[in-house]
C-alpha cells in the first residue's frame, strides 16, 4: 500500500505540469495550470486516494439541471474510464478514487491526466447548457445518424400487437 510520502512523491513528479500545495494532513490542492482555471484536489485516506475536481455550481433553474444532469450521465458513460461526474452539495465534482494497495505513479498519472482532458473537453458543452438551457446532440451521433439514414428524424413508437402483448400467442380468426 502506498503512503502519504509515496503519494506526496508522485506530487512532485507532476511538479512540470502544475504546482501543488499541502492544505490539510494527506489533503493536497493541484493547480494544472494551461488554459482552465481549475484545482485538482488529492485526498490521501486509506484504503484509497481521491481525486476531485469542482465543475461548477449547480444551475438554479430546473430544466437546465434536468438537461445538464443529462449530459454528464452520458459522459459518465461514454467518457470517462474510472472517474464520474457526481454532485456534491450545491456543486458539481469530477472524482476518480484509485486504491492504494496496487498504485504506481503511471497509474496516477493516467488518472490525473483523463480528469484534466476530460474537463477540458467538456466544460464547453457545459457552458452552453448552463447559459442557454439547450443540448446539442454530439456531433459522433449525428454522424452515426447520418450514416445509417436517420438524422433529425424521431422512430416513431412502435404499437403493441395482441400477438406481442399475449408473448406471440393469440387466438387468430379465419
Amino acid at each position: 500500500m502506498k503512503t502519504k510520502e509515496e503519494i506526496e512523491g508522485f506530487l512532485d513528479k507532476l511538479g512540470v505540469e502544475g504546482a501543488y500545495r499541502e492544505v490539510g494532513p494527506g489533503l493536497w490542492v493541484v493547480k494544472p495550470g494551461g488554459p482552465i482555471d481549475m484545482s485538482v484536489v488529492v485526498h490521501y485516506s486509506p484504503p484509497v486516494v481521491v481525486l476531485r475536481v469542482k465543475v461548477m455550481d449547480l444551475p438554479r433553474d430546473k430544466d437546465v439541471l434536468a438537461t445538464i444532469s443529462r449530459r454528464l450521465l452520458e459522459f459518465n458513460a461514454s467518457d470517462l474510464l474510472h472517474g464520474s461526474y457526481g454532485i456534491e452539495q450545491d456543486s458539481i465534482v469530477l472524482t476518480e478514487a484509485l486504491e492504494l494497495s496496487h498504485l504506481d505513479y503511471e497509474e496516477f498519472l493516467a488518472s490525473y491526466e483523463s480528469m484534466t482532458l476530460a474537463l477540458a473537453s467538456h466544460l464547453r458543452e457545459l457552458g452552453v447548457i448552463r447559459s442557454t438551457g439547450e443540448y446539442r446532440v454530439p456531433p459522433k451521433a449525428v454522424k452515426k445518424a447520418n450514416r445509417a439514414g436517420k438524422a433529425g428524424k424521431v422512430a416513431p413508437k412502435k404499437k403493441k400487437t395482441r400477438a406481442a402483448k399475449a408473448g406471440g400467442r393469440t387466438r387468430g380468426r379465419r
